[in-house]
């Protein structure tokens, strides 16, 4: 990651990576880690990761070397709230670094 781009990640969130969902729809998530990260609440279209054209209501971007993160994992932002993750895209630039940004509900 582009250091300039890891000296805004001034927030912090949580990621608990998906681990299983019982017969009975009861999802359970592994051990949380906590990551820098920027966060944006500026709603936008976008297409989920089913297809589905929705509105995201906040993106994060997150260094992707803490952590790989999955669509079906739960985030916690920073006031607590856990919405639910829409889209999770890995963006090189011209040199291949890459950030992660995740988008929400």
């Amino acid at each position: 990651m582009i250091t300039s781009l890891r000296s805004m990640l001034t927030s912090t969130i949580t990621v608990e990576p998906y681990s299983s969902q019982d017969v009975y729809g009861v999802v359970t998530f592994g051990t949380a880690v906590s990551m820098p990260a920027r966060i944006s609440e500026k709603p936008e279209l976008i297409r989920a990761t089913d297809g589905r054209e929705v509105v995201a209501g906040s993106t994060a971007w997150v260094d992707p070397a803490s952590v790989i993160i999955g669509a079906r994992d739960r985030v916690t932002l920073p006031d607590g709230a856990t919405p639910t993750v829409l889209s999770v895209e890995r963006i090189p630039d011209e040199r291949g670094r890459v950030c992660t940004r995740i988008r929400f509900q």
